[in-house]
């Protein structure tokens, strides 16, 4: 070997050091990437095997009872592996994500479900009557029922859910009835995407 080339051949083994240590540089990131999407996935999904998602939840009447229903709502919906997005503006809602309209109802009732609902123009969503009462004065006939003879709200679903600032969103028939609906809403809702 001549020793004119030696020089060459050192810098062609250096350049080739440099190319491999790059390489396994741009291996091991491509690594760690991999990892850390592996535990984003893992921490959004839930002991059941279900990829956390989330539900617009808009509220057309801001009140403080619906400010702190806020939180019993995002509960609720974590139970079921839903994050909240709260929106109080009919032009941000998104189509392509479950929409609940929450309505506090007054003594104004169909009044108070058209205010809620007016604009909505997604085609799948709930309407979740909010019944500030204690149990012994909660309605005992369901929205859905007194409503089902209005052609008007013909295709809308109503949730009737009881709240109240001190009780929060306490153990009573009407609330498991909620849970379970809320719970049939998202799952259909996902299952028809």
């Amino acid at each position: 070997m001549d020793e004119n080339h030696l020089p060459e051949l050192n810098q062609e083994t250096t350049m080739s050091n440099g190319s491999s240590y790059c390489c396994l540089k741009g291996f091991s990131m491509v690594a760690v990437i991999a990892v850390a999407i592996y535990f984003v996935r893992k921490k959004l999904t839930n002991k059941e095997g279900l990829r956390s998602k989330t539900v617009q939840i808009f509220i057309p009447v801001i009140t403080p009872t619906t400010d702190k229903f806020r939180s019993a709502i995002s509960s609720l919906c974590k139970e079921i592996s839903y994050n909240c997005n709260f929106c109080y503006d009919i032009g941000e809602l998104l189509k392509e994500v479950p929409l609940v309209a929450v309505c506090p109802i007054s003594s104004r009732f169909e009044p108070d479900i058209d205010f809620a609902i007016h604009g909505i123009r997604t085609k799948q969503f709930v309407v979740l009557l909010l019944h500030t009462g204690l149990e012994s004065s909660l309605p005992r006939l369901s929205t859905a029922s007194k409503l089902a003879h209005k052609d008007k709200y013909k295709n809308i679903e109503f949730i009737d859910i009881a709240y109240n600032t001190d009780a929060n969103l306490y153990q009573c028939d009407m609330n498991e009835t909620a849970r379970r609906k809320l719970h049939k809403f998202l799952f259909d809702f996902a299952g028809n995407k």
